[in-house]
């Protein structure tokens, strides 16, 4: 498959918030791939919430302005954002896989 890479605009509170979520799903896909142990997972997936997710909420109320005023740019956060989601399910899933 041939890819090109191209340089776009985002809305900066959705791609935060799309980053943070990106990485939180990454953690917890990554800790349960193996089935659930509370012990080993709780922890990980704690951190990462606190670190990667809640300072992205932090500017969640900024997200209806970005969706009506800056509406294309808004739409591409939110595309790559789930492409960066489902990578991160995607690899622990191969992990997984023999």
């Amino acid at each position: 498959m041939a890819t090109i890479q191209k340089t776009v605009e985002v809305s900066k509170e959705m791609s935060e918030l799309m980053d943070g979520l990106a990485k939180l799903v990454g953690v917890v896909t990554k800790q349960l791939s193996d089935g659930f142990q509370a012990g080993d997972d709780i922890s990980p997936i704690i951190g990462s919430t606190m670190a990667d997710l809640l300072p992205a909420i932090n500017g969640i109320q900024g997200l209806g302005d970005e969706a009506t005023k800056e509406t294309p740019a808004f739409v591409k956060a939110t595309a790559i954002g789930g492409a960066q989601i489902y990578a991160a399910v995607t690899e622990n899933l191969k992990k997984k896989t023999p």
